[in-house]
């Protein structure tokens, strides 16, 4: 399996630069086209409010939205052409997460910028769960602080038998293929028995050339994610393939408690499909 149309979501931020070198460095290692995408969200001023407004003050925020994206669209450029790939850029202007759903059902993987670990969780760092739920693609998020290299040396496979951990596994080959190590991790109270899909699937990978191992992980105290994540970060793991649980309901999003966790504080790049 392969890669063939990456989507990048560019933003001026503290993560472009780790975005680029992933985006990149996964288009030039599948020879995956890769469309960047920076998005201007409108300001929408009421009506009665405008006539208050000096026209300098709205044509200066004009200008800083141009200039971040030409600030955008040079370190865009400078890093395809390090690379060589096949890429395209578009500067659109509207809500973000609706812009990213639509492009996302036309490409194989999305690459976002997640919060740093530990960053409350708002309307600013909502839209990778949005794109996630609505784009029907799976997401790669890669945290601002990520080393300039393609995450997927060593892979933690979150299992937790379902159809979004299962489409998480079929989207994750592509570099479960590639991968040094892969592990399956389940998540177990103590004293209980793990149950037996979790070596099924290992079965399953190996069948497509891929070794895999499974393990138990036993929940003494705190949550599900702290145990994965304590043991993802013990064994130096640079890319976490789960499921992503929730549901949008009209304007509303709504998480699992798991996906909100990893999203919110997995230091490592994280997969997830829904």
């Amino acid at each position: 399996m392969s890669l063939k149309d990456i989507l990048l979501h560019v933003d001026d931020n503290e993560g472009l630069v780790a975005c680029l070198n992933v985006a990149v460095g996964l288009a030039s290692t599948y020879s995956a086209r890769l469309t960047a995408l920076h998005i201007t969200e409108p300001h929408v001023i009421p009506g009665y409010v405008l006539p208050e407004i000096p026209p300098e003050v709205i044509e200066a925020r004009r200008r800083a939205n141009l200039e971040e994206t030409e600030r955008c669209a040079a370190a865009f450029r400078a890093a395809v052409a390090r690379e060589g790939i096949n890429a395209e850029w578009h500067a659109l202007t509207g809500p973000t997460a609706t812009i990213l759903s639509s492009y996302a059902r036309y490409t194989d993987l999305v690459v976002l910028g997640g919060p740093s670990p530990g960053e409350p969780y708002n309307a600013g760092t909502a839209f990778p769960a949005q794109v996630m739920l609505a784009g029907g693609r799976p997401i790669l998020l890669v945290r601002p602080n990520a080393a300039p290299t393609v995450p997927g040396k060593r892979v933690l496979i979150a299992w937790k038998e379902g159809p979004e951990a299962a489409r998480a596994v079929g989207d994750a080959m592509p570099f479960l293929e590639r991968a040094e190590q892969v592990e399956v991790a389940q998540v177990v109270k103590p004293g209980e028995a793990p149950p037996g899909d979790g070596e099924e699937l290992c079965r399953y990978l190996e069948r497509h050339g891929i070794s895999a191992s499974q393990v138990v992980l036993e929940r003494k105290t705190g949550r599900t994610t702290r145990c994965l994540l304590t043991h993802a970060e013990a064994t130096s793991v640079d890319l976490l393939v789960m499921g992503g649980y929730g549901s949008s309901r009209l304007s509303e999003l709504v998480l699992g408690g798991v996906t909100e966790h990893m999203l919110r504080h997995a230091p490592m790049a994280v997969l997830l499909s829904h």
